[in-house]
Order: structure tokens, then sequence, then C-alpha cells
């Protein structure tokens, strides 16, 4: 949730959530993105950015794997994408 009010929840087979009303109802986001890709984590940089990971269901890299999302127009941006690339995140 980016405040009480308005907050974005992901699943399976691209699903993306997104309410206005704390959750009370929720609308569809189209990502256009593969059926076998889900949506695994969503972190907010801040009010209007955000950053989401994506996970293929058969195990292998189909699309972007890091996209990153405006909040307010639901723009949609592939962040790392190329395929059979091994990616080491420390921190």
């Amino acid at each position: 949730f980016i405040n009480e009010e308005e907050g974005y929840i992901g699943g399976m087979s691209s699903t993306l959530l997104h309410t206005e009303n704390g959750g009370e109802t929720w609308q569809p986001i189209d990502l256009g993105l593969d059926k076998y890709l889900n949506v695994t984590n969503i972190s907010f940089i801040n009010n209007q950015k955000a950053v989401m990971t994506i996970a293929s269901q058969n195990g292998e890299l189909e699309a972007g794997l890091l996209y990153g999302i405006d909040t307010k127009t639901k723009a949609l941006k592939s962040l790392l994408s190329k395929k059979d690339t091994t990616v080491v995140f420390k921190g």
C-alpha cells in the first residue's frame, strides 16, 4: 500500500490489482505480459514509482524480470529483461 487508501497486489498469471479505497474493491491492471508469468514482489520507491519482480511458472525466464511502474499513469517499463543472464543483488 502507498497509503491507507491506495495499494497494489500481484499474483499468478500476470495479475496486478489496484485499489483506491483501502482494499474494499480491486481493479485489474493489464500488464500485457505472458499469462505464465507471476508478479512476485512490489516495492514502492515513493508515492508515484514502484518496482516489481516477475517470475515464470515454468521455470524459464520468458520476459523481463524487473519492471518499474508509474502508479499515477499505470505505465509499465522493463528495467531488466535480458534472457539467459545471471544477475546477483548484494545488500
